[in-house]
């Protein structure tokens, strides 16, 4: 019996690499038991208090030619944005994708597919281009527009 408070808890029945351990990034991700497993395995009471990977967005600092600013990706879960991909790349997790678009300058919102890990960095938004946005299976969403709450 485990007593106490957990953060986050993923198991794997195998040695991660140094690169799978960097890249985890709060994947809700284990082969063994994940955090989500943890509330049909028992007594588990969530704190969300202080839980980092639960957040409707993302902050990031991004470079514009005056200089940084603070960019805030919003997470829109099951969308995608069609038809603005500039770049398709392979991330490790979803914070890796929206980094790698705050690292180009042509990138306003990404596209991250939670199985297959692929990123796709857009050169617009939904804010234009609604009929673009359309829903998807296991994408994530993340746009430069103001969050929902």
């Amino acid at each position: 019996m485990l007593t106490g408070k957990l953060s986050w808890l993923n198991l794997w029945d195998r040695e991660m690499s140094a690169d799978e351990v960097l890249n985890l990034n709060c994947r809700d991700e284990g082969n063994i038991v994940n955090w989500n497993t943890l509330s049909v395995m028992g007594d588990a009471t969530f704190h969300y208090e202080n839980f980092p990977c639960e957040e409707s967005h993302l902050e990031l600092s991004k470079t514009f030619d005056n200089g940084k600013q603070q960019q805030i990706f919003c997470k829109v879960p099951n969308k995608r944005l069609t038809n603005h991909a500039i770049s398709t790349v392979t991330a490790l997790s979803s914070r890796s994708c929206v980094t790698m678009c705050v690292k180009d300058a042509r990138c306003y919102s990404a596209n991250y597919h939670e199985i297959s890990r692929t990123c796709e960095l857009n050169d617009d938004t939904d804010l234009y281009h609604e009929d673009d946005l359309i829903i998807a299976a296991n994408y994530l969403y993340f746009s430069t527009r103001e969050c929902q709450t």
